[in-house]
């Protein structure tokens, strides 16, 4: 992104990079890889593959939750 066209924009804050967008990526990519595991683990070990569940699941929940926090105020109906 071509931050010196956007340093005078009235959008400025929305289309900058920071520490959340990294965190929520981080998130998703271990929520994402997580389930995408269960398959293969829950034939090694069952354990494996229910904690990979969980952690998949949690991660998701932790994204939706972090979303509807941040994005729903700004939302305008």
């Amino acid at each position: 992104m071509d931050k010196s066209k956007c340093i005078n924009c009235l959008e400025y804050k929305r289309c900058k990079e920071n520490r959340a967008s990294v965190f929520f990526f981080i998130v998703g990519l271990i929520a994402t890889i997580a389930i995408r595991v269960v398959t293969v683990l829950i034939h090694l070990n069952p354990l494996y593959g229910q904690i990979a569940w969980y952690i998949g699941v949690a991660g998701f929940l932790i994204f939706l939750f972090i979303n509807i926090i941040l994005i729903l105020p700004d939302i305008r109906l």
